[in-house]
């Protein structure tokens, strides 16, 4: 045979990248809580194993640069989240938020030895020190909404001579679902996972001629001609989703992104944002669409209502090449 149909690594290709670990330290202030993060240096490769070609590493990593998230409390249900692998953003005003933080929203901090604890009046974020990860509970009833992808879990912890960690580690658990990270080297990109869970139904990301119930696909956000209605092509694609687990996430960006919601790694979703220096995340909390969408709309606006003669019979062609050809 000429060629294998191999599933692609999770960017498409092998490329060097930094996974966030651990967590340092914290720093609080008014708006906030930055987290002082350590980050573990891979080096993927391809591997043929018995036949099948498949994205490994051999070697444990190396230690990365240290880098910052910034959480920003936004109201006490929506929590601003930004992983910032090259230092503070720049103070720049944003094209897309129209909204802004609730400056009357109240919250607390405290932590211990295993995690750090930001609670709302309605939600409570959970960042596990190591291995890292953020967990977003209702505290009404202490149901987990939102959980980022570990970058190790205690069944992979098992001592090095029963067999290769680091290796096992990746086909495993990272192979088609990277947890929060960056490149390091080839092209540009930010990502992270999030819990998906079996029972879970993911709905959003703007027009779409596909199944309402985004689970099992892989969402490209980059518009453009679409031509037809039978295309995953469109012209009003929106970094928005909620999932029935409780949770919406916007994605404030305007670069190229993608999701796999399911359709590689089952038991996550996963984003990509191209040449991008920081992924920047609205987890808003919300048990039912009636509640999330509100809280979307106060970030970015809500439509106008159409006026009333859209409503009508619409007649007109695809292209007119000039005004006299329109008032034909």
């Amino acid at each position: 045979m000429s060629r294998t149909y191999e599933l692609q690594p999770f960017l498409g290709e092998p490329l060097p990248v930094e996974l966030v670990a651990r967590l340092y330290r914290i720093e609080v202030d008014d708006a906030g809580v930055t987290l002082r993060c350590g980050t573990d240096r891979h080096h993927p490769e391809l591997q043929d194993y018995y036949g099948t070609v498949a994205e490994t590493v051999f070697v444990p990593p190396e230690p990365g640069q240290d880098v910052e998230v910034r959480v920003d409390v936004w109201t006490s249900h929506v929590l601003r989240v930004r992983y910032l692998p090259d230092g503070p953003p720049a103070d720049e005003p944003s094209p897309v938020l129209t909204g802004r933080p609730d400056p009357g929203v109240r919250w607390t901090v405290h932590e211990d030895d295993d995690r750090v604890v930001l609670a709302t009046e309605a939600i409570e974020l959970v960042v596990r020190r190591e291995p890292w990860r953020l967990e977003v509970h209702d505290r009404a009833d202490g149901a987990l909404l939102w959980a980022t992808k570990p970058v190790d879990i205690d069944g992979l912890r098992r001592p090095e001579r029963q067999w290769s960690p680091a290796e096992q580690r990746w086909l495993f658990l990272h192979r088609y679902a990277y947890p929060l990270g960056c490149t390091r080297g080839g092209r540009r990109a930010v990502f992270g996972s999030f819990d998906l869970r079996h029972d879970e139904h993911v709905y959003g990301f703007g027009e779409s001629f596909g199944r309402l119930d985004k689970v099992g696909t892989a969402q490209r956000l980059w518009i453009q001609e679409a031509f037809s209605n039978a295309s995953p092509a469109s012209y009003k694609q929106v970094p928005w989703y909620w999932s029935t687990r409780g949770y919406g996430l916007f994605v404030h960006t305007t670069q190229p992104l993608a999701y796999r919601v399911g359709d590689l790694e089952h038991a996550a979703l996963s984003v990509v944002v191209e040449d991008a220096a920081e992924l920047d995340l609205f987890v808003v909390a919300g048990r039912t669409a009636r509640e999330a969408l509100p809280r979307y709309t106060a970030l970015t606006g809500a439509p106008a209502v159409p006026p009333r003669w859209s409503l009508g019979l619409w007649m007109s062609r695809i292209t007119y090449a000039s005004q006299d050809e329109v008032e034909q």
